[in-house]
């Protein structure tokens, strides 16, 4: 999931009725600014009243979260939090005409659609995440409920759930969800749940008025329930009655289970619409034995009890005792600081935007000896300078070679000293990112603690700037700064931009161009007609613009190019053009792994990742997005289309059309790549359009020609389907085969 915080694109509209009342209400999803969380809003009543969704504000847990403020109230919440929450809504205004939100279906596929309708747009600040340092808990034994939150090695947020009834037809079940992605699939669909018993007493206590079997798993676990009894309840609930039966597995839906453990799945949708009334995203893995909403809501309360005990002291938690993530040694790798100005001595912790860092302040330190005799006091300058230097370890650890940098503070604002810091004090610093940093740019709010109590704190600004190396640059390579190894061959006419390095055994003929900001490697070969972009990884063995292994090569002048923030593996090579198209190119943001070869005139696009030992021969063009797994061999004059998939040791011998997986021998469609679609933002329209035309293509076993126009008949023009039949069409040896060839 992203750092950065996320609203809608646009506005949301659900229009349904609430579960207990019947009533119909219409809930808007609105887009937010950053740091606004989620908030309802009762437009239907005077002066449109804001309701924070807070923990702190619940008011009722029974049969669904309600959150109030003063008179006013928001029921069921728990749903479209869920929703938001898991598919990285950080900013949203929920307006509802009524007090409770609409039930729908009973799960959050609803909302979850509704949400993907407009979109998500990134925001200009990072997200606060809750990161879980140590174990938080909470069990109540009248309930039965136990939940325990506890690290995750990855940073996750992972949830796992058991539930228990003591009921014959539910059983044990037990869910999970290992990555929020999983959300819209696997838990989203899932619908709440009732016990038949509780139904009755919901219908005759008037409650329960929008409920029916569309919108709720009915359970009976009784034995010898009776036709009139159904009657009864369905005359309760204002429904007319529909001919039911009771299975084994105790459903009393006229509809199948969606997955074997629903009930279970639902109940960690709960856990996650609760949570997200802890108002800030968690990292962590929550472990929940027989939860509810009085649970959830209560653990999301211990959570932000102890959010409010970090922010006033973030490092509490930190054990000195364990192993640092920064020894000294380490440290004097990346901080160009000795002694006696060398003022860290480990680093305990950094995640994407903080960091604690700890110096322990000895009587040995010279400026002990005049600041001051018989008082010794640790002056504040040097307090602040320590800060600075482990916020100079975080800034240096987001690039790949800190020796070559240094950090330049900029400006310190907000200094304050709150207490002394005197010999035998250990300082425990930690600092956060402000804002994101940006050209070099690294904004941080730092504190300092001595036995928890604070210390010091500043605001400070600084700038990650690339140490000057000398070089002897040729012509084209004057006024740059470069990390050039004397123990690399480099021609004096090579054209070399800014920042670029070439490390040691790497030879650069004379026509070869390299864009800013390029790494080359060890033993890296670029020959002439080499042009790299910028930002490129040029790793070690390359070999890139050797001559073509074509007979018909009378050394024209051609070349091979490689495309901006593209990354070129061990071993890859990569022949240069003949007369043909004059170049081989490979387009930016490719990934080509380690052994593979591009014969002559081969045009790779942008964004693909070619895996290790493929080979193409002369002439193969690759279109956009494609993945190509390892050892595939590509016969030349070969085109595959752009977000294809081809599976690994696979033959290709005939064009691979765009939007396809490939697989088999000899090579066949396996189906549209759905995965890489929805990765690169295809909406399920789309999808289902490009599989009613490969259905039309491939499945059903006709002349290929004839398809084309069975399709260009029957299926409406769109983007996708232009695209498809005119690679067809420019296929003139034909595509691979369909499924059932």
């Amino acid at each position: 999931m992203s750092d950065f915080q996320h609203t809608l694109k646009g506005s949301a509209v659900i229009t349904g009725v609430g579960l207990h009342t019947g009533e119909p209400v219409t809930l808007t999803l609105r887009p937010a600014p950053v740091g606004h969380g989620y908030k309802f809003q009762r437009t239907d009543l005077e002066g449109e009243p804001i309701i924070d969704a807070d923990a702190d504000l619940v008011v009722s847990t029974e049969r669904g979260t309600t959150l109030g403020k003063g008179e006013v109230t928001v029921n069921t919440t728990e749903h479209v939090l869920s929703a938001l929450y898991a598919l990285g809504v950080d900013n949203c205004l929920l307006q509802t005409t009524g007090r409770e939100m609409p039930i729908m279906d009973g799960s959050a596929l609803p909302f979850v659609h509704a949400i993907e309708s407009v979109g998500l747009v990134q925001q200009d600040a990072l997200r606060n995440w809750f990161v879980l340092k140590e174990p938080i808990w909470f069990e109540t034994q009248e309930r039965g409920t136990e939940m325990l939150g506890v690290p995750t090695p990855g940073g996750e947020f992972r949830l796992t759930v058991m539930v228990d009834y003591n009921s014959p037809v539910l059983g044990t079940q037990h869910a999970s969800m290992y990555r929020a992605e999983e959300f819209k699939k696997e838990i989203a669909p899932c619908r709440t749940f009732v016990f038949l018993r509780e139904l009755e007493q919901l219908a005759k206590a008037g409650l329960i008025k929008g409920g029916d079997l569309n919108n709720a798993i009915v359970l009976e676990d009784r034995e010898g329930t009776t036709e009139e009894q159904l009657k009864e309840v369905a005359k309760n609930l204002g429904r007319e009655y529909e001919k039911v039966e009771i299975r084994r597995n105790g459903v009393v839906n006229t509809t199948d289970l969606k997955f074997f453990n629903e009930p279970a799945r639902h109940k960690l949708l709960d856990i996650v619409g609760d949570l997200a009334l802890v108002g800030r995203p968690i990292k962590g893995h929550i472990l929940a034995a027989r939860p509810g909403h009085f649970g959830n809501t209560s653990f999301a309360k211990r959570i932000k009890e102890k959010i409010r005990e970090e922010e006033k002291n973030p490092v509490s938690h930190v054990d000195l005792g364990k192993e640092p993530l920064f020894d000294i040694v380490q440290i004097h790798k990346m901080l160009p600081h000795r002694y006696p100005f060398l003022l860290v001595d480990k680093v305990m912790e950094m995640n994407e935007d903080s960091i604690i860092g700890v110096k322990n302040v000895t009587m040995n330190e010279p400026h002990f000896t005049g600041h001051f005799p018989n008082n010794p006091v640790m002056p504040g300058v040097l307090q602040v300078e320590a800060m600075a230097q482990v916020g100079g370890i975080f800034a240096l650890s987001k690039v790949p070679d800190p020796e070559n940098y240094t950090t330049y503070f900029l400006k310190t604002d907000g200094i304050r000293y709150r207490r002394k810091v005197i010999p035998g004090d250990t300082l425990i610093f930690h600092l956060a990112l402000i804002t994101p940093i940006r050209r070099g740019l690294v904004h941080m709010q730092g504190r300092g603690y001595v036995n928890g109590q604070l210390a010091v704190e500043a605001e400070m600004m600084a700038q990650i700037v690339k140490n000057p190396v000398s070089a002897e640059p040729g012509q084209g390579q004057r006024h740059r700064l470069m990390s050039l190894s004397k123990l690399a061959y480099i021609h004096p006419d090579a054209k070399l931009g800014k920042d670029v390095t070439v490390e040691p055994f790497t030879s650069v003929y004379g026509d070869v161009e390299i864009g800013d900001g390029s790494w080359i490697g060890p033993n890296a070969v670029l020959l002439d007609g080499a042009r790299i972009g910028r930002n490129c990884r040029i790793f070690p063995g390359a070999v890139i613009s050797a001559i073509p292994q074509d007979l018909k090569f009378a050394g024209e002048k051609t070349t091979a190019e490689v495309g901006d923030g593209s990354t070129i593996r061990e071993c890859v090579t990569i022949n240069r053009g003949t007369a043909d198209r004059l170049k081989t190119a490979v387009g930016s943001n490719t990934l080509l792994m380690a052994y593979v070869h591009l014969a002559h005139d081969c045009i790779v696009g942008s964004n693909v990742v070619i895996a290790n030992s493929v080979n193409l021969a002369g002439h193969v063009t690759i279109d956009d997005w494609a993945i190509l797994e390892g050892n595939v061999a590509v016969q030349q004059f070969i085109h595959i289309g752009a977000h294809s998939f081809i599976a690994g040791a696979s033959l290709v011998r005939k064009n691979v059309p765009p939007f396809v997986k490939a697989a088999r021998e000899p090579l066949s469609y396996v189906g549209v790549n759905v995965v890489g679609l929805r990765r690169r933002g295809y909406k399920d329209d789309a999808i289902a359009r490009i599989e009613d035309i490969y259905r039309e293509i491939f499945v059903r076993n006709t002349n290929v020609d004839r398809a084309v126009q069975q399709v260009e008949q029957t299926l409406k023009p769109s983007p996708e389907r232009g695209q498809i039949l005119d690679f067809i069409r420019n296929s003139p040896k034909g595509i691979m085969r369909g499924l059932t060839e």
